[in-house]
C-alpha cells in the first residue's frame, strides 16, 4: 500500500506502474488500499495485473468509515471492475485501534449493496485464505492447519 510519508502523491500513471511493478515482483499476496483518491490508478489495468499475479486487492472497512476518505466511490468502482475480471479480494479493517480489529461491517455491507459475490471474497472465512496463502508457499498455511481443522465443523466446511 501507499503511504503518503513513504511514497509521495504523483500521476495516475506513475501509481498504476507503481502497483504493477510491485505485483511483478512476487513478494506480495494483498495489495493494501488501492482505493486511496490520493493516488488515483487505472483500476482496470491495476485488476488485470493482480490477477496475472495472483494478488488479492484489499477493500478495508476503514476506508469507509474513517482512513483515506473519498475512497468509497473509488472502493466501489475497484469491486465492479473485479467482479468483470473475475477476480478476488480481500475485506480487512485496517484497524489502527484494539477495538475495530477484525470490524469489517460497513466493506460487507457495500459488497452486498452491489451485489459483489462473497465466493470472490478470499478473506470471508480462514480455509478459504489459508488456502490462497498456500498459493504463495506461505508456511502460515502449514502452521494453522491443525487450528483450521479444530475450528471447522462438518456446517462451516466449505465445498
Amino acid at each position: 500500500s501507499f503511504h503518503e510519508p513513504v511514497y509521495p502523491p504523483s500521476t495516475r500513471k506513475e501509481h498504476t506502474q507503481a502497483m504493477i511493478q510491485a505485483m511483478e515482483t512476487g513478494l506480495i499476496q494483498i495489495l493494501g488500499h488501492p482505493g486511496n483518491p490520493n493516488y488515483p490508478i487505472d483500476i482496470e489495468e491495476v485488476v488485470r495485473a493482480a490477477r496475472e499475479h495472483n494478488v488479492l486487492i484489499e477493500i478495508n472497512n476503514s476506508s469507509f468509515v474513517s482512513s483515506r476518505l473519498g475512497s468509497e466511490p473509488h472502493c466501489v468502482e475497484i469491486l465492479e471492475i473485479v467482479h468483470d475480471l473475475d477476480w478476488k479480494v480481500a475485506l480487512s479493517s485496517d484497524s489502527h485501534a484494539h477495538y475495530t480489529v477484525g470490524d469489517v461491517d460497513i466493506a460487507l455491507q457495500k459488497i452486498q449493496s452491489i451485489g459483489f459475490p462473497e465466493s470472490q471474497v478470499v478473506t470471508m472465512n480462514p480455509r478459504r485464505l489459508l488456502q490462497f496463502l498456500a498459493e504463495h508457499g506461505k508456511p502460515v498455511s502449514d502452521e494453522l492447519s491443525g487450528w483450521l481443522a479444530e475450528i471447522e465443523t462438518p456446517a462451516t466446511v466449505e465445498m
